[in-house]
């Protein structure tokens, strides 16, 4: 079994120099870190309403190291590769050619390796790698002794807890409407923020999820410059399941989950609305990165979470915020790597750290387990 090797496997075999905190402005770290702590604990506490979002309770998941063998993808890998940024002027002199992933595969096709690829990244200052498909250990022991090779990490699965009830609402005559819209607000100081006049103005906050129903006019009711929701991607399309090919598109629509556009709610919900609610961050724009599809397992594999963060670095969101995990407690994962980096460039990175208390005090996911990521649990 290819699971023997897993020490091999998280094994940093240099430090990589992506990993240096570059100098940030404080001001707006902290600006964004409040909105950042305050709608993240909203997402758990808030009780939600339709067409904005539904309520929902999440069912407990595996204890941690059940959870860590089934959350990872048979042969499958991905391997971190040195930037060329952090070679030396020896190495330089080495390479023969123009990426660092030309110069890995003829290295892979001399040492004999069978691979299959699929995903690369390049992105220099935050992360250089690709996803590879390996079937022996003495293939993946190979990769780890070449020198470009900072480390190979399981590609795994993360989820988005399964909806175990929903409670639309009708109108404001519905029963279950609370008495008190707000709440929330006051448990997390919001109020006090809006009071100062703090609306998340200037604020850029990316939302990795089930994309967002833009279409709502609590949330704009359009998509691109101008509205609120100004941008982002569907990274998989509606099929996707977690197990097949995604099917990437331009339109982050959230047209049949509902996941996502709950969130945007919460972060950014406009004033006005029947049940006379607003966002923690209603005057701040958001990009909308869509990772899951219309199946209701709630399942992707994390070379598409990574794509999804890189890209929401990459345009320039001061918080980006993730609703997903996997069974885990390590800040080791790949996209527990890629947020812990991005965090380190001075944005803000919250991460669900999952509804799991029942598996132990100290139970957590990843990449909520991430260095310097705001990890935010539930409350009831």
């Amino acid at each position: 079994m290819l699971s023997q090797i897993s020490p091999l496997l998280h094994g940093q075999r240099r430090k990589n120099g992506n990993d240096n905190d570059r100098e940030t402005t404080e001001r707006m770290r902290a600006t964004t870190a409040w909105f950042a702590l305050a709608f993240g604990f909203s997402i758990h506490l808030f009780s939600s309403f339709v067409p904005l979002v539904s309520a929902q309770t999440n069912a407990v998941s595996l204890p941690s190291a059940a959870a860590d063998e089934l959350s990872k993808v048979s042969s499958t890998y991905i391997v971190e590769l040195a930037s060329s940024a952090s070679d030396s002027p020896e190495s330089k002199k080495k390479k023969r050619s123009a990426t660092p992933h030309q110069d890995f595969y003829d290295e892979l096709r001399r040492r004999d390796v069978m691979f299959t690829k699929r995903s690369e990244w390049n992105l220099d200052d935050l992360f250089v790698g690709v996803e590879l498909v390996i079937n022996t250990v003495t293939d993946l022991e190979a990769i780890l002794n070449i020198d470009s090779v900072v480390a190979i990490r399981p590609v795994n699965l993360l989820y988005n807890p399964p909806l175990v009830s929903d409670q639309p609402l009708s109108g404001l005559s519905d029963p279950n409407v609370p008495a008190d819209l707000q709440a929330t607000h006051v448990m997390t100081g919001v109020d006090k923020v809006h009071a100062q006049g703090n609306f998340g103005q200037g604020v850029t906050i990316g939302i990795i999820d089930t994309g967002i129903d833009y279409l709502n006019p609590s949330l704009g009711g359009g998509f691109g410059p101008g509205f609120l929701v100004k941008g982002g991607y569907d990274f998989v399309g509606d099929a996707y399941n977690g197990t097949n090919t995604p099917v990437p598109d331009a339109d982050p629509m959230d047209n049949c989950n509902g996941h996502g556009t709950h969130v945007a709610g919460i972060i950014a919900a406009q004033p006005g609305n029947i049940f006379n609610i607003t966002g923690v961050a209603y005057k701040a724009s958001i990009n909308a990165y869509r990772v899951l599809g219309c199946s209701a397992t709630g399942v992707v594999k994390d070379p598409v979470v990574v794509d999804a963060l890189l890209k929401a670095y990459e345009d320039g969101n001061d918080v980006i915020t993730l609703s997903l995990g996997m069974g885990s407690g390590w800040a080791t994962s790949t996209t527990g790597v890629v947020a812990s980096r991005i965090a380190a460039k001075g944005r803000v990175v919250t991460a669900s750290l999952g509804n799991d208390g029942a598996a132990g005090a100290w139970y957590a996911t990843s990449p909520a387990s991430g260095n310097r990521v705001i990890a935010v649990g539930s409350v009831e």
